[in-house]
């Protein structure tokens, strides 16, 4: 199993017991979480140092193309079943470990713990979380250009071509579990 972020000794352990291998993907090594770091990392790279365009992917998706390089070097490995590869996450890394299940299908199973919106949540609906708050100065990084437009005077969700559901379809027919809660 992959876990997005810092590992959690008690899920690795867990894993470990049952047969299962861990590793961890170190996120902020590939991309880091903030606005300012727009021109360094992954995407820093592909920009060439450049601000990033309307279409440049976030960093979920950067941190989910590590997830996907990750399952790379994982099918080197001949000790390791290619077929048996997961993938888990928790809030914003649950939202990066969605957008790899949803689009490498070598990953066989996710565990997608309270991803909210950007994640697992529905946009088009009237209560919970809402695009603004994804658009803040502390998230705007995580959604391209494109995305964060529904966010700005004049849009709302209910615009958005497609919703979360749709996301969460791609993963289909592999197994997944999506957790939430509140408090």
């Amino acid at each position: 199993c992959i876990a997005v972020g810092p590992p959690t000794e008690p899920a690795a352990e867990q894993l470990l017991k049952r047969g299962w291998g861990f590793a961890s993907v170190d996120y902020d090594a590939v991309q880091p979480d903030n606005g300012a770091g727009l021109v360094k990392g992954i995407i820093g790279l592909t920009n060439r140092g450049r601000p990033r365009k309307m279409d440049t992917w976030g960093v979920l998706r950067a941190w989910a193309w590590a997830i996907n390089r990750t399952v790379d070097f994982l099918q080197t490995d001949p000790a390791i079943n290619p077929h048996q590869i997961g993938v888990m996450g928790h809030s914003r890394d649950g939202k990066a470990a969605l957008l790899a299940l949803a689009y490498d299908p070598r990953i066989a199973v996710g565990y997608i713990s309270s991803s909210g919106k950007g994640g697992a949540d529905l946009y088009r609906r009237n209560y919970g979380e809402n695009l603004g708050s994804l658009a803040s100065s502390d998230e705007f990084q995580w959604f391209d250009g494109k995305f964060l437009r529904y966010a700005s005077p004049g849009y709302t969700a209910n615009e958005l071509p497609v919703d979360s559901d749709e996301l969460i379809a791609l993963v289909a027919p592999r197994a997944y579990f999506i957790g939430a809660g509140s408090l």
